[in-house]
C-alpha cells in the first residue's frame, strides 16, 4: 500500500517549488493520515459536510475500507456530484492495491466507506 507515500511525494514537489516545508505529515496510512489531518491545521471536511461546495480540487479524499484499511487520493476536478481524482497504488479497475498512479474519473464526492476529505494547500 503506497497511496498515502504518493500523495506525500506530490505535495513535497509543490512545497520544493513554493520554497515550504511539505504540510503533510509523514505517514504512510490512510487511517493515520485522517487522523494526524484532523489534529493538524489543515481544514477537514467530514464525509456528513461532503458537497459540491464544501469539496474542492487540491483536497486528498479518505476512504476506510476496513481492518485497518483505506485509500486515498487527490481531487483534481468536480463534476455534478462526482470528483475527478489522481491515485497512487491503483490500476485502471480502480483498485485500492494496484500498480501505478491514474486518473479516476467518476468517484461520487460521498460514499459508504468515505471519511471525509483533507485540505492541506492553505497549511
Amino acid at each position: 500500500p503506497w497511496c498515502v507515500c504518493f500523495l506525500y511525494w506530490v505535495f513535497n514537489q509543490a512545497a520544493k517549488i513554493k520554497g515550504i516545508d511539505n504540510p503533510l505529515p509523514k505517514t504512510a496510512g490512510v487511517i493515520s493520515l485522517w487522523n494526524l489531518g484532523r489534529r493538524s491545521d489543515a481544514q477537514v471536511v467530514r464525509k456528513s459536510e461532503a458537497n459540491a461546495q464544501t469539496v474542492k480540487p487540491g483536497m486528498i479524499f479518505t476512504l476506510d475500507l476496513g481492518g485497518g484499511k483505506g485509500h486515498a487520493g487527490l481531487v483534481i476536478e468536480l463534476r455534478g456530484d462526482h470528483i475527478i481524482t489522481i491515485e497512487g497504488n491503483t490500476n485502471p479497475g480502480g483498485s485500492s492495491d494496484g500498480f501505478g498512479v491514474f486518473r479516476r474519473d467518476a468517484r461520487p464526492i460521498t460514499s459508504g466507506v468515505l471519511l471525509g476529505y483533507l485540505d492541506f494547500c492553505d497549511v
